[in-house]
């Protein structure tokens, strides 16, 4: 009795160690016969442009430069965002129909349909307009197509946060996304 719970085990281990060859076989030959993807540079996938001069500085930022639509609260919007190299980014969200030739700017007591940019500086610093207030705030649409906005920008932003920080001044704005 004790020779056919021996061999019964050794049968047993020799199964085992067969099933896990065979898994590793499997295994291996699951992931060579994975297709490989083509690694895209993230920077080449987003073809837009943003820029701005922020304080003075001309800044670029055309990394993952993109424009996004949707709905919120039954207003449809469009923002256009875009990241710098220094991690700063900044974006420009109008509400309603992009028409090509209109400004669209901040008109006091319609919050809900203002354009709005905001800017995060790279120290994580976050500016939005001052919407209790009628700014110099606008964003213009100069082209649209089915393939691309473009516009220009510009406006005074506040700082969001604890502690008092002065108000960073955006110049020169400049989009050309794709849609």
């Amino acid at each position: 009795m004790s020779t056919f719970k021996l061999i019964h085990n050794s049968d047993m281990i020799k199964a085992s160690h067969v099933l896990l060859v065979l898994g590793l076989i499997f295994t291996g030959a699951s992931f060579s016969s994975c297709k490989k993807e083509k690694k895209t540079d993230p920077e080449q996938v987003a073809k837009g442009t943003v820029t701005a001069d922020i304080d003075g500085k001309a800044t670029d930022f055309s990394k993952f430069a993109i424009s996004l639509t949707g709905s919120s609260n039954g207003n449809d919007f469009t923002a256009i965002q875009g990241d710098a190299a220094d991690g700063s980014s900044i974006s420009a969200t109008i509400y309603g129909a992009v028409t090509a030739g209109k400004t669209y700017t901040v008109k006091s007591g319609e919050f809900a349909t203002n354009p709005v940019i905001s800017y995060t500086a790279s120290n994580g610093d976050t500016y939005l307009p001052d919407l209790s207030s009628e700014s110099t705030l606008s964003v213009t649409i100069t082209a649209v197509s089915t393939s691309s906005i473009q516009g220009t920008f510009k406006g005074v932003l506040s700082y969001v946060g604890a502690g008092d920080k002065p108000d960073k001044s955006v110049t020169n704005g400049k989009f050309n996304v794709q849609r």
